[in-house]
C-alpha cells in the first residue's frame, strides 16, 4: 500500500499535466485573438502589430492625408466582438478561432463625409489640410449613429517556436470583418 500510494500520485500527476497541455494551447490561440482584438478596440495598432509579429509602420497613414489617429478612430471606435470556439489541428501546432465581430464600415463613412465636405459651397477653395480636417469632423458625426455589421470570421493561427501562436495575417475574411467592410465575392 505505501508503494502503491506514491505510484497513484505520480500517475494522477502526469496525467494532471498532459491534461492541462491541452488547455494552454487553447487558452493560448483564444487568449491570442482575444489580446489582438483588445488592442484593436483600443486603438492600440503597434500593440496589435506585436502579436501578428508585423511591424506597425504609423508612415502607412501618412499618404492618406488624415492623421493617424482620426483613422484609427474611424476604424476601430464601433468594433465589438465575441469569441465562439476554437479548434485544433492533430500536431496541436496550427487552431482556429471563430470570432462574430461587429463593426462599422469606415470606409463607406470616410466616403459619405468626404461627399457631404465636397458638396457644401463654403468648402470650395479651401485647402487639403482644412478639407481633411472638415472630413473627419463629419465622419466623427457619422460614426455615431452609423449601421453595425456582424460577420462570424475563423481566425487561423500557427504556433511560433517560443510555443506561442501567432495570427496568420493572410486572411482577408477577417481583415474584412474588422473594419465593417463585406468580403467581395472574388475573394
Amino acid at each position: 500500500m505505501k508503494k502503491l500510494l506514491p505510484a497513484l500520485c505520480c500517475l494522477f500527476m502526469l496525467v494532471t499535466l498532459v491534461g492541462c497541455h491541452g488547455e494552454d494551447n487553447e487558452y493560448n490561440a483564444m487568449q491570442t485573438v482575444n489580446d489582438y482584438l483588445t488592442k484593436l478596440s483600443k486603438l492600440d495598432l503597434k500593440g496589435a502589430a506585436e502579436i501578428t509579429g508585423e511591424v506597425y509602420d504609423e508612415d502607412n497613414f501618412a499618404a492618406s492625408g488624415y492623421t493617424a489617429d482620426d483613422l484609427k478612430k474611424l476604424m476601430f471606435s464601433n468594433l465589438k466582438y465575441a469569441i465562439r470556439g476554437e479548434s485544433y489541428d492533430s500536431s496541436k501546432h496550427r487552431a482556429a478561432v471563430k470570432v462574430n465581430i461587429t463593426n462599422s464600415d469606415y470606409q463607406s463613412i470616410l466616403q459619405a463625409a468626404q461627399a457631404a465636405v465636397i458638396a457644401d459651397p463654403n468648402n470650395i477653395g479651401l485647402d487639403s489640410a482644412t478639407l481633411n480636417g472638415l472630413v473627419m469632423k463629419k465622419a466623427k458625426k457619422l460614426l455615431k449613429d452609423a449601421d453595425k455589421r456582424t460577420q462570424t470570421v475563423t481566425v487561423l493561427l500557427e504556433k511560433g517556436e517560443d510555443g506561442t501562436f501567432r495570427i496568420i495575417e493572410d486572411n482577408a475574411a477577417f481583415h474584412y470583418a474588422i473594419t465593417g467592410q463585406d468580403q467581395p465575392d472574388d475573394e
